[in-house]
């Protein structure tokens, strides 16, 4: 009868419910939506290159899948269920394994583009003042955090990581603006996991486990995260395609 029938009401909250379940996949999809279809662009004819940078992206995200991983099953952070599928590989939801691909995709699309436009831009002298910036950043994070778990990690990679970007630092010189570039819509993205416009975040974190400092919602320690992650595809990219050269090279000899 009619009476059985639920109410507007009734199914708007259904439909909202739903809705939420596909969070973090709908902002997975427009991370990748615009480097994606901007991939076959002539110029930086990022298309080409995909095959290395999701070989980049699997290499890369199995020892931050185990970090990640670990620090879930300990509690460091955790995930939200009213916004994920609710398919798990091991600890993790599909969505945040999805991540360490999705994420790599769009900042090395992002890497290629400034290769391409600023390639005659002398950078020198940016360069520095980012590794100082980044230098300063991870002492206050740490000063703040020391012996957290979150807060030593991510201090301690971000560090090695720019260790070795600077070592070689010509060849990797467009990386520090790349990675100025990706972060304001790393900013947007990773506001909203961490519960920007939201009743509840999609990702938690243990406040006895990092500095408890923010930007808004997002704890200071995911920048260096951040930093780290994209980065190592970038070093892995770019190595990838210097020993496909390589090979090239040796054949036409």
């Amino acid at each position: 009868m009619f009476w059985d029938a639920p109410c507007p009401i009734e199914i708007f909250k259904r439909t909202k419910t739903r809705e939420m379940k596909l969070l973090y996949l709908i902002l997975l999809f427009f991370t990748v939506l615009f480097p994606l279809v901007l991939s076959f662009d002539k110029k930086v004819a990022y298309s080409r290159n995909w095959k290395w940078v999701l070989l980049s992206a699997f290499v890369v995200s199995i020892p931050f899948l185990l970090w990640d991983q670990f620090f879930t099953l300990h509690g460091v952070w955790g995930f939200n269920d009213q916004y994920l599928l609710g398919v798990y590989l091991g600890h993790l939801p599909l969505e945040e394994v999805l991540f360490f691909f999705v994420v790599p995709f769009a900042c090395t699309f992002i890497y290629e583009c400034v290769k391409f436009y600023f390639k005659k831009v002398k950078l020198k002298w940016f360069n520095y003042g980012f590794a100082m910036v980044l230098l300063f950043y991870a002492f206050f994070i740490e000063v703040n955090g020391f012996g957290k778990w979150y807060t030593d990690s991510a201090v301690a990679t971000s560090i090695i990581v720019l260790a070795l970007i600077y070592s070689d630092i010509e060849n990797y010189r467009f990386v520090p603006l790349a990675f100025t570039f990706a972060f304001v819509p790393f900013l947007l993205v990773n506001g909203i996991l961490t519960g920007f416009m939201l009743a509840d975040p999609v990702v938690w974190y243990s406040y006895t486990q990092f500095s408890q400092l923010r930007m808004g919602t997002i704890p200071l320690e995911d920048a260096l995260y951040g930093f780290s992650l994209i980065t190592l595809n970038i070093v892995t990219y770019e190595y990838l395609k210097s020993l496909v050269r390589r090979r090239l090279k040796r054949k036409a000899a």
